[in-house]
C-alpha cells in the first residue's frame, strides 16, 4: 500500500511524540472554575490538527487553535444563567482543507437562563447544549452541538422545542445556528423541531426510554432505546427509530433497528452489534442532530451506515491501561442500493499529560468495494492537545 508523503510524515511525528507520553503517568484533567463576584468561569484551549485523504476526491490538512470560555452565575432562588463563547482560528491549511470541517469561526454557542426546583423540575431557554436521544452533544472538534429553543424537564419527562441548531462541524455555514431545513438539507420552510422523551424505567436492571421528535414540515421521528443489564458485566441494548415524512416531505420514510451487546471481560469492554436501515436515508443521524448509538463515534462514516438499504455489523472494544484510554471501532456495511460493501476501523488513544492538559490521537481507515467501479479508500488522522481551566 502506498502511503502519501504527508500521511507518513504525520504518522512519524505522532509516533515519536506519543511513545514517551504513553509511558508517563498524569492526572485526569479537572475543570477548576474561577469565581469572580458570584460568577464561575471555566473553559479550555484546544489545538486540533487533522489530515484526510479521500481516494478520488483528494486530500487536505489543517490545524486550528480554539478557546472556549464558559460562565455561569446564580440570579436568585432556583434561577441561574450561563453562556459559552468559542473562538477558533486556522493556523495551518493545506490542499483541500475544507474536507475536514475544522475551519476557524467565532460563535456564542450558549446563552441560557434556567429555573430548577429540586430534582423534579427544570426549565431552560436560550442557546444550550442538550445531550439525550433526539439531540447529541458530539464535541469532537472545537465545539459541542447546541440548539436554540426551550426545554422542560419534569419527573423523567423531557419536552422541548428547538428553533435552530448549531452543528459540531465547522464546515461552510455549519458554525452558525441554522434552520432545520438547512440542517436536514431539504426544501421546506420548517419552524423547528419539537420533541418529547420519556424515561419509562430508569434503574440498574432496565433503562427504557421512548421519544418522539417532529421536524415541522419535514419528518416525524418515533423511537425507543431499551437496555437490559443481566449483570455488572453484561447488558443488551435494543434500538428502534422510525421516520415518517410530513407536509413538504411526506414521501419520506425510514426505519432503523439495532442490537448491541455489552460484555465486559476483566478491564476490557466488548460491544458487538448490528444496525439495519430500511427505506430512505435517515435524517436524524450523526451528521445532523446526532444519534444515541455506538456508530455515532465513527470518524469517517465511510460505510454510510445511516443510509437506506444498509446492513451494518460492528464491534467496539475499549479499555484503560493506567491513565491511558484505548478504543477500537470496526464496522462492516453492505450497501445494497449503492452497490458496494464497505469497512471502517477507528482507533483512539487518550492520555493525560500533566494537570489539566491531555492528548488524544484518533485515526480512521475506510474501504469501499464497488460492484461496477474501482474500489476506493479513505484515511482520517487527528491529533488533539486540550488544556482545561
Amino acid at each position: 500500500m502506498n502511503i502519501p508523503p504527508l500521511t507518513l510524515c504525520f504518522l512519524r511525528i505522532t509516533v515519536l511524540f506519543c511513545l514517551p507520553v504513553l509511558l508517563c503517568q498524569g492526572e485526569e484533567p479537572e475543570d477548576r472554575p474561577l469565581k469572580l463576584g458570584g460568577i464561575e468561569f471555566s473553559g479550555r484551549v484546544r489545538n486540533l490538527s487533522m489530515y484526510r485523504d479521500y481516494e478520488g476526491k483528494g486530500s487536505g490538512a489543517d490545524s486550528s487553535l480554539g478557546i472556549l470560555l464558559h460562565a455561569t452565575g446564580e440570579l436568585g432562588k432556583g434561577w441561574d444563567a450561563g453562556g459559552t463563547y468559542i473562538y477558533a482560528e486556522d493556523i495551518y491549511t493545506h490542499n483541500q482543507y475544507e474536507l475536514l470541517g475544522n475551519n476557524g469561526f467565532n460563535l456564542l454557542n450558549e446563552a441560557w437562563i434556567r429555573y430548577g426546583a429540586g430534582e423534579e423540575l427544570m426549565v431552560e431557554a436560550g442557546r444550550f447544549v442538550y445531550n439525550a436521544e433526539v439531540f447529541r452533544r458530539n464535541d469532537s472538534r472545537q465545539k459541542p452541538r447546541a440548539i436554540e429553543g426551550v426545554h422542560l424537564k419534569w419527573k423523567g419527562v423531557d419536552v422541548g422545542h428547538a428553533f435552530q441548531m448549531s452543528n459540531y462541524l465547522q464546515k461552510g455555514d455549519m458554525w452558525e445556528f441554522n434552520d432545520f431545513d438547512e440542517v436536514f438539507h431539504v426544501d421546506a420552510d420548517s419552524v423547528g423541531v419539537s420533541w418529547v422523551e420519556w424515561h419509562l424505567v430508569k434503574g440498574d436492571e432496565l433503562d427504557w426510554v421512548i421519544f418522539d421528535a417532529l421536524a415541522w414540515d419535514i419528518t416525524n421521528l418515533l423511537g425507543t432505546r431499551m437496555t437490559w443489564s443481566f449483570s455488572d458485566s453484561q447488558a443488551l441494548t435494543a434500538y428502534v427509530r422510525i421516520e415518517t415524512g410530513v407536509e413538504a416531505d411526506d414521501d419520506h420514510g425510514s426505519e432503523s433497528y439495532g442490537l448491541t451487546l455489552n460484555q465486559k471481560v476483566g478491564s476490557v469492554m466488548f460491544e458487538p452489534g448490528v444496525f439495519v436501515v430500511e427505506g430512505d436515508n435517515l435524517l436524524f443521524k450523526q451528521s445532523t442532530t446526532g444519534i444515541h448509538h455506538t456508530l455515532e463515534q465513527c470518524l469517517l462514516t465511510y460505510t454510510n451506515p445511516f443510509d437506506g438499504g444498509s446492513d451494518s455489523l460492528y464491534l467496539k472494544v475499549s479499555t484503560a491501561v493506567a491513565q491511558t484510554k484505548l478504543s477500537f471501532l470496526g464496522i462492516y456495511t453492505h450497501q445494497g442500493p449503492e452497490g458496494f460493501d464497505a469497512g471502517e476501523v477507528d482507533f483512539i488513544v487518550k492520555q493525560p499529560l500533566v494537570d489539566d492538559l491531555d492528548l488524544a490521537f484518533k485515526c480512521g481507515f475506510g474501504y469501499r468495494d464497488f460492484e461496477d467501479a474501482a474500489n476506493t479508500t479513505a484515511t482520517d488522522l487527528r491529533l488533539f492537545f486540550t488544556y482545561h481551566f
